[in-house]
């Protein structure tokens, strides 16, 4: 795993953790846990699309971003 893999990792963990001690609450985690697989379903459109919606799912930068904003 690179350092910028654990890194990534690392700060994703921090975030739940601070996001979790706000909320308190772990009720969207079951169905924010399918949205890789959800995304998946661009396939159907076309190749392409389905490996951009599958790949920008599995990136954790994003996430990171989002949650950032809800720090």
């Amino acid at each position: 795993m690179t350092k910028v893999y654990r890194y990534e990792y690392a700060s994703l963990s921090i975030a739940l953790l601070i996001v979790y001690s706000h909320m308190g609450n772990w009720v969207l985690i079951p169905i924010l846990y399918l949205i890789p697989d959800i995304t998946a379903l661009g396939f159907f459109v076309s190749t392409k699309t389905g490996e951009k919606t599958y790949n920008l799912s599995h990136t954790l930068l994003l996430p990171i971003i989002l949650l950032s904003g809800r720090l």
